[in-house]
């Protein structure tokens, strides 16, 4: 059965739950992060340190329990799952009058066949609640397996207030079922809010995450990733050693953008490609066969056409896509689009990507749930040892 069908069939199964109380008084409510096949992280925190303890188990079958000592945060990781299986838990706490219980979320864990998944990709959605609280509602009618968001999260990582007020709280009942995936943007400031809610572990700035048939790998292009640097590194033999199906790699700033004024002055005539901190993976991503580059920090939607060497070429091009329009104050664009853009909208907005067998459709719609771009790639040929590796995988 298709996971989408799934976690719709589940969403509107498992609504009711015995023992459920008044919650606390939430800073972050729960939410998931890190799916993978064999397990996912639950996350929540409380305005006063709580004893906590999450339970769970396939389908409405909540056997398992892991509990966790008075804190205010609590970084849950829930273990042993099957894998591609809907599953679900609650969070339960601990107060004078006993124990009480969330209503149950449904999530899925990655699958570890070939079957067909949606997920959704947003981008800055800082600074407007509002916004971002109408195109999460969006995303969430597709039921995604997972969400990516390529960074800016916030407006300012320092502001604790801010993480709920402009992520968490808009997307409360989004991210309590699609696990979160996240690359950092420049808004996060390396925050120590970053650091335990997007949980990058100080001193790491890169993740690989396979489902399925697609594996995501995620950059920080706030430190340095040219060549030479280690993130560099890291990125060509992860993507080398990969044989998933479909690759595509996250960073906060985009390779190529047609914006008005981040890299020259469009209205002027005078424009850059994009921005110069990620120029050269360009060349780790035309030598890697990779399908899809997205990247946020303009607030708009841009596609490039399949490019390489610095020209579009359809049959072995890398597209890239900027999505960065999830919530922040909308950018301009120059009068007429350069070159390398195939399409560019200033609209607020989320992407819904459908990976089945040989075929990765991607949607971009709008804030009220639009259609305004369709992306559909199919494998390229793939050359040596890399072609083999993935034809087997």
């Amino acid at each position: 059965m298709r996971l989408a069908l799934v976690l719709l069939l589940a969403s509107g199964t498992w609504m009711a739950v015995d023992h459920v109380g008044p919650p606390p008084t939430w800073t972050v409510a729960p939410y998931l992060r890190h799916v993978r096949a064999d397990g996912v992280t639950v996350c929540f925190e409380s305005a006063t340190p709580r004893v906590s303890r999450v339970r769970y188990g396939p389908g409405p079958d909540r056997r398992h329990a892991v509990t966790s000592a008075a804190a205010c945060f609590h970084a849950v990781d829930l273990e042993g799952l099957e894998p591609g299986r809907v599953h679900s838990y609650v969070v339960e706490w601990q107060d004078a009058d006993g124990w009480h219980a969330t209503a149950p979320a449904p999530f899925v864990t990655a699958p570890v066949e070939d079957v067909p998944f949606t997920f959704a990709v947003v981008g800055d959605t800082q600074d407007q609640p509002t916004v971002w609280r109408d195109v999460a509602a969006r995303v969430q009618e597709a039921r995604p397996a997972f969400v990516v968001h390529v960074g800016d999260l916030v407006g300012n990582g320092f502001e604790a207030e801010a993480w709920n007020r402009e992520l968490f709280g808009p997307a409360r009942e989004l991210f309590a079922s699609a696990p979160l995936l996240v690359v950092p943007g420049n808004h996060e400031e390396d925050a120590p809010a970053w650091y335990r809610y997007g949980a990058f572990a100080r001193g790491a700035h890169t993740w690989q995450r396979r489902y399925g048939s697609l594996e995501l790998f995620g950059v920080d292009s706030n430190r340095p990733c040219g060549t030479g640097s280690v993130q560099a590194a890291w990125l060509r033999e992860a993507l080398q050693r990969s044989t998933a199906r479909w690759r595509i790699v996250l960073h906060h700033h985009p390779v190529w953008s047609s914006d008005s004024d981040d890299y020259g002055d469009a209205q002027a005539g005078v424009e850059a490609s994009g921005d110069p901190r990620v120029q050269d993976l360009k060349a780790i991503y035309e030598e890697a066969d990779v399908d899809l580059v997205l990247s946020g920090h303009v607030h708009g939607y841009e596609r490039t056409w399949p490019l390489r060497g610095d020209r579009v070429d359809r049959e072995r091009g890398v597209t890239y896509i900027v999505t960065g329009g999830a919530g922040g104050y909308l950018d301009a664009f120059g009068a007429a689009p350069p070159w390398f853009s195939a399409t560019v909208r200033a609209v607020h907005h989320h992407l819904l990507v459908f990976v089945e067998g040989d075929r990765l459709t991607v949607r971009a719609h709008d804030r009220e749930g639009r259609l305004i771009d369709e992306l559909v790639l199919t494998p390229r040929e793939r050359s040596g040892a890399l072609a083999g590796a993935r034809a087997n995988g």
